[in-house]
């Protein structure tokens, strides 16, 4: 019985491991992301412009999902926010989810 059980809980595990926050050291690089990709439209310090929304609080915003952050980088939003898709790899876009969450965000390095 206790082997049959085995598999489940390391499929759960599994799922909850895949299901975290980025880890701490993808900020400084998603720093240099946002500055490069993102900042023009939601400011340098994420405060907002007339072009896009302020996200300094969205690691705050429960809504705001992993996935839902993801999908609107993926494939943008209407005509106000551009699609990345073609040019941000999977990695990058969990390297700014990864900055966008973190508590003490880090200044690009330029």
């Amino acid at each position: 019985m206790r082997y049959q059980i085995l598999p489940a809980v390391l499929f759960a595990l599994a799922v909850v491991g895949s299901a975290q926050a980025p880890q701490p050291d993808q900020a400084t690089p998603g720093s240099v992301l946002f500055h490069d990709n993102c900042a023009k439209c939601h400011g340098a310090n994420l405060e907002g412009t007339k072009k896009g929304p302020a996200l300094v609080e969205i690691r705050n915003k429960k809504h705001w999902t992993d996935e839902k952050i993801t999908n609107r980088i993926v494939n943008g939003a209407g005509s106000k926010m551009p699609a990345f898709r073609d040019s941000l790899s999977s990695d990058q876009i969990q390297q700014l989810i990864a900055y966008l969450r973190a508590d003490s965000r880090p200044a690009p390095q330029q």
